[in-house]
């Protein structure tokens, strides 16, 4: 008899959610079942003090073991973008295509950008589809002022 998959997933959150808890708080015959049946793949947790005290006596430094990817040198600033202005044949390719757009004050759709991109690849090269409606935007706030 197979599971459904909700019953699976519900087995298995519960299965995380016993595994995560202290081997304290479970009997140890439930543990020990738990541990026979496989569920318990990952060692128990230890505790931070413990994880110190062992990385101190078998002098290995733990951060030689870490991978760092990408570390950011203000904490909670997002890295931006450096803004690249317009060029004549990009504002000439947006405008033969959304204009319309422009006019009737309404902010394209992704689909709407994406076939303009698609119908001027080579202008537009240096661009994404959130450029354009940026771009677009941008002009019919403009467009509105002078209203």
């Amino acid at each position: 008899m197979t599971a459904s998959p909700s019953t699976t997933v519900y087995l298995h959150q519960s299965l995380l959610q016993l595994r995560n808890q202290p081997q304290s708080l479970l009997t140890n015959e439930l543990w020990e079942e738990l541990r026979e049946l496989g569920l318990f793949e990952m060692p128990p947790r230890i505790s931070p003090l413990k994880d110190a005290i062992q990385h101190v006596v078998s002098k290995t430094d733990k951060t030689c073991r870490l991978e760092v990817k990408y570390i950011n040198a203000v904490k909670g600033k997002a890295t931006q973008k450096k803004k690249r202005p317009w060029k004549q044949p990009e504002v000439q390719a947006v405008e033969r295509h959304m204009n319309r757009f422009i006019t009737a004050c309404t902010v394209p759709a992704k689909s709407d950008c994406e076939r303009c991109l698609r119908a001027e690849p080579e202008a537009l090269k240096n661009r994404d589809w959130q450029n354009l409606k940026f771009y677009v935007y941008d002009r019919i706030t403009a467009y509105k002022k002078k209203l």
